[in-house]
């Protein structure tokens, strides 16, 4: 038997079993993974059964916790490259986890100007723009884009902002930089991947991200684990990754907040407020976001007197969704065992 009948026919196998067991009872997760083996076996057998001319194509190997995407996005097309700029770990870490649920791939940048370097050698098909940032940020980043591309000819790029501000300001400055669109934090996963999909062209094929959890009006909400598990994909690995990176920053920016109130430096104040906030979005619209939004404002205005009332109340609340999550945390694991 030569090697394409042996292939032939251990895919025909492999298909079968998977046809089997998707009769059987299967998670969600499980069950849309082995969809996409199938899907992909299938493409196998179609190649080593058809012309000769056909090329085989390279099926990419899924990442541990990645949603399988479908296999005309591996096959038929290159996925589209996009450059996530933050400066935040924790977001870093959980957008590129989002996109490549989604079936992008992504390379991340510091700032704005390791995102100019970065287009200078990467063929990017989409950015994705934070506007507050060190060093250079989203505003300046944008226009040295939009100024290289006129004096270069090149094709215009994409450029979202994906930011936690939300002055009208604010938007309105990014679309006189040249921004093309502007998505408020915290991310609404179907709405950004709609936006992207819009300015990429590529053709909706209805929301696969989960809606941002509604809470209660008037009601305090510690975390909202339902929203939480959704946004990993239910992997408690991820869960326990991102939550303790979040857990292991959150400190620092709470003592930027204190060194600013003793400084009487309110810029300080606003800016560690600003990015406690952007990275407790993943959480939901929970107490911890809401206050630290509040000492922001507090900050931006100059009532320090304001943000030194919230501050301990944000500690506590930091504190108490920590305990919170990791009892959650310690729950499912033993469920799962």
């Amino acid at each position: 038997m030569d090697q394409i009948a042996g292939g032939r026919q251990l895919a025909a196998e492999v298909a079968e079993q998977v046809t089997l067991l998707l009769e059987t009872t299967l998670t969600d997760l499980q069950r849309e993974r082995l969809r996409y083996i199938h899907k992909a076996v299938g493409a196998l057998l179609t190649l080593l059964g058809g012309a000769e001319t056909t090329v085989a194509p390279t099926l990419e190997p899924i990442a541990p916790g990645e949603r399988p995407v479908e296999p005309s996005l591996h096959v038929a097309q290159a996925r589209p490259l996009v450059l996530l700029v933050e400066d935040n770990p924790f977001t870093q870490k959980l957008m590129t986890r989002l996109l490549l649920q989604q079936g992008y791939r992504v390379e991340v940048a510091q700032n704005g100007q390791d995102a100019v370097d970065q287009l200078a050698r990467l063929p990017v098909d989409l950015v994705l723009m934070d506007l507050r940032m060190p060093v250079m940020d989203g505003f300046q980043a944008t226009r040295e884009i939009r100024s290289r591309e006129a004096t270069s000819g090149a094709k215009r790029l994409p450029i979202l902002a994906v930011t936690a501000l939300l002055g009208e300001e604010d938007q309105r400055h990014a679309m006189e930089v040249g921004m093309d669109g502007y998505h408020a934090k915290p991310v609404r996963a179907a709405v950004l991947f709609s936006e992207m999909e819009r300015l990429l062209s590529i053709p909706a094929e209805g929301d696969t991200a989960p809606p941002a959890a509604l809470e209660a009006d008037g009601e305090r909400v510690i975390v909202d684990m339902d929203r939480l598990l959704k946004t990993v994909d239910f992997d408690l690995d991820l869960l326990r990754e991102i939550s303790s990176l979040y857990f292991s920053d959150a400190p620092r920016q709470m003592a930027r907040i204190e060194r600013g109130l003793a400084d009487g430096d309110a810029n300080e104040v606003r800016e560690a407020a600003h990015s406690l906030k952007g990275a407790t979005g993943a959480f939901g619209r929970v107490e911890v976001h809401t206050l630290a939004f509040q000492i922001e404002q507090a900050g931006k205005s100059g009532e320090l007197r304001r943000a030194a009332e919230l501050w301990p109340r944000l500690g506590s609340a930091l504190r108490l969704m920590e305990e919170t999550i990791q009892k959650e945390i310690s729950q499912l694991s033993g469920e799962s065992s």
